[in-house]
């Protein structure tokens, strides 16, 4: 069973290790345990107040529950109240792009050999085109504050 958590020191420094680039190790992480240890989640990268949030997922095969996936769209479109998502995505990491694209995101643009094996994607998702906003989040409280 997973455990949803917020800024859990070896969950940050999991999905830390695991973007392809470097994202700082103080970022606000939403994630999740499994039997204790860290699983994965999901970490901001870079935060525009008002206009869009950089964020990056990773983690051990089956860390991603719906549980995870609402509480992180809530915080952003909610809590930060920004208009846009922002995820960079090698092209070679095709089970990210594929995520990426069933959570609903968009290939905004391809920026050509700008990764070590290939393209950079950039992604995004606008506030109104999130449909999982509004779901309801079992065991946690809309809109209360994730502490940075």
């Amino acid at each position: 069973m997973l455990e949803v958590v917020l800024n859990h020191p070896g969950v940050r420094r999991l999905v830390v290790s695991k973007a392809a680039y470097t994202v700082s190790p103080e970022c606000v992480c939403i994630g999740t345990l499994r039997d204790g240890l860290p699983a994965g989640g999901f970490v901001i990268g870079a935060y525009y107040p008002g206009a869009s949030v950089e964020a990056h997922m990773g983690g051990h095969p089956h860390w991603i529950n719906r549980e995870v996936v609402v509480m992180f769209f809530d915080y952003v479109f909610n809590q930060l109240k920004v208009g846009m998502l922002i995820a960079p995505v090698p092209s070679t990491n095709t089970r990210a792009l594929e995520i990426d694209l069933r959570a609903g995101f968009q290939i905004e643009a391809r920026i050509k050999d700008a990764v070590p094996d290939g393209d950079l994607l950039i992604l995004t998702m606008k506030r109104a085109e999130c449909r999982w906003l509004g779901m309801p989040l079992r065991g946690f409280t809309r809109g209360s504050k994730v502490e940075i």
